[in-house]
């Protein structure tokens, strides 16, 4: 075992201590084709026997690829390929997890008839049965810890075992979409944070193969994902996998060089999983609530212009360019929805949406996001103050009652402390300069 994880090349090595082009390229090939090999089976349509054989012969084939892994570590002696089979190992034992977790569902009488046979496992529930998962279920758990001792030496421990109890959600015998998008995105962060933390402990990982055993780490969670989609393609779950593509692009763009060309293309196509989050929790809201055109267009604004803000702040290149569209978009959107639907909610919208520019403006200092949130905030007021005097009624009355109060005490308010407010307004000239455009 040690062989299988010691065995490193120094950059300077001549081009036959790396081997030549030919091994690399088969090796490539060999797994396009186990994995192709495997879906292609484990397709309904084109496979022989009941589904309890079918996934005993994907067990077996899983088992297999660790032995032929082992066997060409010691009698071959070629630590490559070995390696690349234990990684396989490790995707498919998801993949078993997956099928036994269907198996569970099954058995629980949960009914499916909007699955396609295709995508379907189902399996009696009886002794002989329920003993076979479990003998399958303590062999896996083995086979992964092998295979991330290989690949993942000195981390091996903890990402065997994040590995392990993310699979061990595969078997849960629910696709309720709410639930699995809360449990997604909850394990999302847990493997995240492991991760992180024993890549901060263990310089190996930051290697090429670290890269694949953090990868894998993930593949159980992209299950859970893909499979309830196949279940019920609602809002939740894209909403889920959005805010999870974004999260990710997050952490890796914090932890890479700034003014890295990585980091500024993980900035860049974080603004669509921006949108994405801001158009699911619309299409969501609208489904639960039947929310009026209004109360959607502000929330589009509202979430995709905040997303946009904070990316503008942790950026390393782009932060006037971020923050710039960030309140474009809430400017745009909420201008316009004063004008397609002139309503005291739409003006109530635009009102919090400058307040909230404001407050941005002075904390980080952007002119720009100043000078928009003002001019919304004025049209907005603007706007209602039209709209309460074309429709005179309770609510109206009480706003432009309650406007023409603050007047009185803002009017009071200058008298009494008006030179503080001129020293005041003097520092906030001054200050204001040296903000950003």
């Amino acid at each position: 075992m040690n062989k299988l994880s010691n065995e490193t090349l120094p950059e300077n090595a001549p081009a036959s201590a790396r081997g030549h082009s030919l091994p690399r390229i088969l090796r490539g090939l060999g797994a396009i084709t186990l994995l192709a090999s495997v879906s292609i089976y484990l397709y309904q349509g084109l496979g022989q026997g009941s589904d309890i054989s079918r996934f005993v012969l994907l067990f077996m084939h899983t088992v297999g690829l660790a032995g032929i892994g082992l066997a060409c570590s010691r009698w071959l002696k070629e630590q490559k390929g070995a390696r690349l089979l234990l990684m396989l190992t490790l995707v498919f034992s998801a993949a078993n997890f997956a099928i036994i977790g269907a198996f569970i569902y099954s058995i629980t009488g949960a009914s499916v008839p909007e699955l396609h046979g295709a995508v379907t496992w189902v399996v009696q529930g009886s002794g002989k049965t329920l003993a076979m998962l479990l003998a399958s279920f303590l062999v896996l758990v083995p086979l992964i810890f092998f295979g991330f001792k290989v690949i993942a030496r000195r981390s091996a421990m903890r990402l065997s075992a994040i590995f392990a109890l993310a699979n061990t959600l595969l078997l849960l015998p629910t696709r309720d979409e709410v639930f699995i998008g809360v449990l997604a995105l909850a394990s999302f962060i847990f493997l995240l944070f492991h991760v992180v933390k024993a890549r901060a402990n263990d310089v190996t990982l930051r290697t090429k193969e670290g890269l694949v055993a953090q990868a894998i780490v993930f593949v159980p969670l992209v299950i859970m994902l893909g499979r309830n989609m196949m279940h019920s393609v609602g809002d939740v779950i894209p909403l889920i996998m959005s805010v999870t593509l974004l999260v990710a692009a997050r952490q890796s763009a914090i932890n890479l060089r700034a003014n890295s060309a990585v980091r500024t293309l993980l900035e860049v196509t974080s603004i669509v999983p921006i949108f994405g989050i801001a158009l699911c929790l619309v299409s969501l809201v609208d489904s639960t609530w039947s929310a009026s055109w209004a109360t959607m267009l502000f929330i589009f604004a509202s979430v995709s212009s905040a997303l946009l803000l904070e990316l503008s702040v942790r950026s390393s290149s782009g932060q006037n360019l971020y923050g710039f569209l960030g309140v474009l978009v809430a400017s745009i959107l909420l201008m316009a929805n004063i004008l397609m639907s002139p309503s005291l909610l739409a003006e109530l919208y635009a009102m919090a949406g400058g307040a909230a520019l404001i407050v941005f403006a002075f904390f980080f200092q952007r002119r720009y996001a100043l000078l928009s949130g003002s001019l919304l905030l004025v049209v907005s007021i603007g706007s209602g103050l039209i709209t309460a005097f074309e429709s005179i009624d309770l609510v109206n009355w009480f706003v432009v009652a309650g406007l023409g109060v603050g007047a009185i005490v803002l009017g009071s308010l200058v008298e009494k402390y008006g030179e503080q407010l001129k020293s005041t307004v003097f520092h906030w000239r001054q200050q204001l300069h040296s903000w950003d455009c």
